[in-house]
């Protein structure tokens, strides 16, 4: 994905505006420590740089092999939100499926998840544009930034706007004449290798009430597997990280992606 293409929201997290050393505070330092976190290197993300803050960096800097000095100058910058430019490298694939599999599997092996708190970190921003904090579930977001960034990269557009709600998302899927109900494939109407190899699943709370989005492959109506943000392994539709499933295809609905 070329630099010309990335997100306000992108361009946000990867900018370096200053110095930052021992006595900052506010939002440079704490994204220091969400990054330091992100790394392995804990602190506590408190948008204060104290001494253990220091003390952390410098691991980080020696583990990178750049000078130890406790203090994040724009090399040790580039260091810490690389993951980020990692993501971005362009995906394998002419196809529209064939690229946004290959993007998945890029974001999986990043392994994007929340810090800071419930919904919260610089990669929920980087999905959710820009935003953050404990209303702003993901999975739609994640969902929508990954058909972005395979529209992007092949130079065309994509099957669907996206969105950040799970809702909205199943609208413009239905605008598109790509949605797909689990009345319709368990009556017969629609084949489940109608959706393809990949689609979209949208977990459905109530008629008209769907609460989590991800990308589905293969399977069949009873299972299949999934890569999906905002997901774990546990029951909810509210987790913290990018990861892959296997799921029961109860109480869900798709849409197809086109080719």
């Amino acid at each position: 994905m070329r630099a010309t293409d990335y997100s306000q929201a992108v361009k946000k997290e990867l900018a370096f505006k200053a110095v930052i050393e021992i006595g900052a505070e506010g939002i440079g330092a704490k994204r220091v420590q969400e990054w330091l976190t992100f790394h392995q290197f804990g602190v506590s993300i408190d948008a204060k740089f104290g001494t253990a803050t220091a003390a952390a960096v410098t691991k980080f800097q020696l583990a990178k092999g750049l000078q130890g000095t406790g203090i994040v100058d724009q090399d040790t910058w580039n260091a810490l939100t690389d993951p980020v430019r990692q993501v971005l490298k362009d995906g394998a694939g002419q196809g529209f499926r064939a690229r946004i599999t290959s993007l998945l599997m890029q974001h999986l092996r990043v392994h994007p998840l929340e810090l800071g708190g419930d919904n919260c970190g610089p990669w929920v921003r980087i999905y959710n544009d820009g935003d953050d904090g404990t209303e702003q579930r993901w999975c739609a977001g994640f969902v929508s930034f990954i058909l972005r960034q395979a529209a992007a990269e092949l130079a065309r557009n994509g099957p669907v706007a996206g969105d950040t709600g799970c809702d909205e998302m199943v609208a413009q899927a239905k605008q598109a004449g790509l949605f797909v109900t689990e009345k319709q494939l368990l009556g017969g109407q629609m084949a489940w290798s109608d959706l393809g190899p990949l689609y979209l699943f949208f977990c459905r709370k109530s008629p008209g009430d769907w609460t989590h989005v991800g990308f589905g492959f293969g399977g069949s109506a009873d299972v299949f597997d999934s890569i999906e943000g905002n997901g774990n392994h546990s029951a909810g539709e509210n987790s913290y990280e990018v990861c892959s499933r296997t799921r029961s295809g109860v109480d869900k609905d798709y849409m197809i992606i086109p080719d």
